[in-house]
């Protein structure tokens, strides 16, 4: 269905994911659905200090991606608003 993103407030075509309400486009799902999967394996290994650099910087590059989008929405002049690869 096309819609709203309720992440970045894109027209776009957004999904529903099981289980939750919010309606977002597929890369704020995905980015979303990374950071729900990896959240709590990073927790697991901080709990049995085990090494977690890849799993933060794997939830750092997720959050920054969603960060990003999300400025994007309040920017429509600005060249994050002109580059699909940003935005």
């Amino acid at each position: 269905m096309i819609g709203l993103c309720d992440t970045c407030e894109r027209v776009t075509q957004v999904v529903e994911l099981p289980g939750r309400r919010d309606r977002n486009c597929a890369e704020c799902n995905e980015d979303i659905t990374t950071l729900t999967l990896l959240y709590p394996i990073l927790k697991q290994a901080e709990l049995e200090s085990e090494d977690r650099l890849g799993l933060e910087s794997e939830i750092s590059l997720a959050m920054e991606r969603l960060f990003k989008r999300a400025q994007c929405r309040d920017w429509e002049h600005s060249f994050c608003a002109r580059s699909p690869l940003v935005c």
